[in-house]
Formats: structure tokens, C-alpha cells, sequence
């Protein structure tokens, strides 16, 4: 049985159409009959306007003149649409991401694109993945192996310019060796490679204080600090 809170209900709805018919047809059947076409399609222009404000709580989208109406499901089918377009992109670009960060960080590591130009392609890359929100463990995975690898690869820099100034036996440059070696586990963090050159810290030429804070500034913003750090690598 026809729940009774449901008839005035209905009877509102059937009475704005109604209402409508006769707003719309009206006035433009009257200004026909004289032959007065410009009145009849003012009539008409404004009937289909005062129509719009009689359906306002099902408009969402409303346009002047000529006009131009759009009920809320309308513009909820266009915004279900939109959404379904960026899934689909995000699901597409997600494994494309994902293997361009991949092939920068271990394709090429002896030649091919320079360290600037990698890092740059990366912040792009990044930018791309922001905009389009994805959230993916594969792809933060990705980023994290190239900060790892360049991380490393300032190390390795500054390894071999302690190597080269105070010789492979000196304890300093024995444990620079050491985290190079043991760079999978866990490379040098601030606190770290301070106390590590403590002891020869009087001695430091300005090209290990700059390849210090080279190192130091990459582990914190994952961005060379200047472009020909690791160009010598």
C-alpha cells in the first residue's frame, strides 16, 4: 500500500510540472495566435527561465539568454566520468612512473644521462605523481632506490677524496670504506659522518668540506647540492 506521506509528495512534483507546461506554452500559444513572433519567443525565453527558478532545487548549472540548464545528475554523471578518466590515467601512469624511476636509478650508472639532467627528470616525475595522487608502495619504492643509489654515490665520492689525501691504511678513510661496503644496511647519517672525521677534522681540505656538505645536504632534500659533485663519480 502506497505509504500516505508519499502522496503530497507526489502531488507537489505534479504540480510544478503542470505549472510549467503552462508558464511555457501559455504566453507562447497567446503572442502566436496574434502573429507576434518576437513576443512569442520572449514568452517562450522567459517561461523556460521562470521554469529553471520553479525546479531550483534540482538545478545545478543554470545559463542566461539562450539558456542553458543542468539538473544535478546531469553534473554528477560528468564528475563520476571525470573521476573514472583519473583512475584509469592514475592505474596507467602508476607502472610508467615507476619504471622510468627504476631505469634511472640503476640503468646507465657508468654513463648515459647526466646525474642533473636524472634529477631533474625525477622532480618532474614527481610532480606528475602528486598531481594525479598516487599512492603506490612500488613506486615510493622506486624513488627511495634512486635517493639510495645517489646517496651512496656522494659517499663513494668523498671515500675516494679522503682515500686520495690521507691513503687507504688511515682510519678515517678505512671507515668511509666500511660504510661504503655495508651501504644496503644503513648509509652514514649526519651524527655519523661528523664523529667519523672528528678526528682529522683540523686537517680537512675545503674539497672534503664541500663534499661533506654535498653528502649531507643530498640525505636531507634528495637533490645535488652542486651539479658537479658527482660527475667526477
Amino acid at each position: 500500500m502506497e505509504d500516505k506521506k508519499e502522496q503530497p509528495v507526489k502531488w507537489s512534483i505534479l504540480l510544478k510540472k503542470i505549472t510549467a507546461i503552462v508558464i511555457v506554452i501559455g504566453p507562447s500559444f497567446y503572442f502566436g495566435a496574434l502573429d507576434k513572433p518576437t513576443e512569442m519567443g520572449i514568452a517562450v525565453a522567459a517561461g523556460a527561465i521562470a521554469t529553471c527558478f520553479l525546479f531550483l532545487d534540482e538545478i545545478e548549472f543554470f545559463k542566461g539568454a539562450g539558456f542553458e540548464a543542468r539538473t544535478k545528475k546531469e553534473v554528477e554523471k560528468v564528475v563520476d566520468e571525470a573521476t573514472a578518466t583519473i583512475d584509469n590515467l592514475r592505474n596507467i601512469t602508476t607502472p610508467l612512473l615507476t619504471a622510468t624511476i627504476n631505469s634511472l636509478a640503476f640503468a646507465n650508472r657508468w654513463g648515459g644521462m647526466d646525474p642533473h639532467s636524472k634529477h631533474k627528470l625525477k622532480t618532474e616525475l614527481e610532480k606528475v605523481g602528486t598531481s594525479l595522487n598516487i599512492n603506490s608502495p612500488e613506486l615510493q619504492e622506486a624513488f627511495n632506490s634512486f635517493n639510495l643509489l645517489h646517496t651512496l654515490d656522494h659517499l663513494k665520492v668523498l671515500s675516494e677524496a679522503t682515500n686520495k689525501t690521507f691513503g687507504n691504511s688511515h682510519q678515517v678513510a678505512k671507515s668511509l670504506s666500511i660504510c661504503v661496503n655495508d651501504w644496503r644496511h644503513k648509509l652514514p647519517d649526519k651524527t655519523t659522518l661528523i664523529a667519523i672525521f672528528e678526528p682529522i677534522s683540523s686537517q680537512l681540505l675545503q674539497e672534503h668540506k664541500d663534499l661533506i656538505d654535498d653528502y649531507l645536504y643530498y640525505i636531507e632534500h634528495h637533490q645535488l647540492r652542486r651539479i658537479e659533485t658527482l660527475e667526477r663519480s
